[in-house]
């Protein structure tokens, strides 16, 4: 067989080069389309995000949790509460701002796990009031690392994070929140796949000039079982009351400095029988057996007179437009 007969001709090697060299008509095996997995949880939830259950447990966390610093370092404390997000866990992995703790906890009895975050701008805080600091705060680094104080300081604001949530919880759904570790780096504080759908909450702690924040991220998977009782038991709840606060402020109030004034008598007189009034006139005038006792021209308590210890008293008679329980407190 001749030579040249060994080899395809020039016209049947561009045939088989068609779509792969062709000047005219360009096309590379790797410009293929990606494909994206498909939710249908996610779209379910996309679809619903509004919770009015959660929210008015973020509303009743605020409140429990501002009485709790304040109890805490005795001064000023706001507490805003963030709206109610949903999006992916990735985005809200890498949208965590460190340094901070990542606390990885299980909220029984729902299924799987949540995460708690407080970055340590608010751990720093909170120590520097605690030991009487300068009130301003070091610059701090992603790598950076807590101090014993810092971290025993941390882990007690956790701690009453777990209780006041379990209260803000407890008219809606009974849990139990148990801390599973303290991660400070977000790739090992995964809690789901990074395109599943999360729900996270950002509540910003204001003392002073300064601030932190926590954050909270709970898994739809995880709120999948009372989905419903939390999209539709919002308003029916009564607000949990603030005792804590309703103390203080019974404290407050109850210290709280007032004029009593005592009108022994009063008489009427013309203005012609001042002006014809001289020194050593006696004016005569009738005492009367009971007295009322006035706080800002108000009437509070009808009093006899007399001496006790060899001083002007007033003995309690009557209590003006008081229940009959708070009588005592008075």
């Amino acid at each position: 067989m001749p030579l040249n007969e060994k080899f395809l001709a020039q016209s049947e090697l561009d045939s088989l080069l068609i779509g792969v060299t062709d000047k005219h008509n360009k096309k590379t095996l790797n410009n293929t389309k990606k494909i994206d997995s498909y939710s249908f949880i996610s779209e379910q939830y996309s679809e619903s995000q509004h919770f009015p259950a959660i929210e008015l447990i973020n509303e009743r966390f605020s409140k429990l949790f501002k009485s709790e610093l304040f109890n805490l370092l005795c001064k000023p404390v706001e507490i805003t509460s963030g709206y109610l997000k949903t999006e992916i866990h990735g985005d809200f992995t890498q949208n965590i701002l460190l340094p901070a703790n990542i606390y990885l906890i299980e909220i029984n009895p729902l299924p799987g796990n949540a995460l708690i975050t407080i970055d340590y701008k608010l751990i720093f805080l909170l120590v520097d009031h605690l030991f009487g600091g300068t009130g301003s705060l070091p610059k701090l680094t992603a790598n950076h690392e807590c101090s014993q104080i810092e971290q025993r300081i941390a882990n007690r604001i956790i701690k009453i994070i777990f209780d006041c949530l379990k209260k803000a919880w407890e008219d809606i759904y009974k849990i139990d929140i148990n801390l599973l570790r303290v991660e400070t780096n977000p790739k090992f504080a995964t809690i789901t796949q990074p395109s599943d759908l999360v729900l996270s909450t950002t509540f910003k702690v204001e003392i002073g000039n300064l601030s932190g924040n926590i954050n909270f991220c709970l898994p739809t998977e995880l709120i999948s079982p009372i989905q419903e009782l939390l999209q539709n038991k919002a308003n029916k709840q009564t607000p949990t009351p603030n005792t804590n606060w309703e103390l203080m402020l019974k404290r407050e109030v109850q210290s709280a400095d007032v004029e009593l004034t005592a009108n022994l008598t009063s008489i009427d007189l013309t203005l012609r029988d001042i002006q014809n009034m001289k020194v050593n006139d006696i004016i005569p005038i009738e005492m009367p057996e009971i007295i009322s006792a006035t706080i800002n021209n108000i009437p509070i308590i009808e009093c006899s007179y007399g001496k006790l210890n060899g001083q002007y008293a007033l003995r309690v008679e009557k209590l003006i437009n008081a229940p009959h329980h708070d009588s005592q407190e008075i």
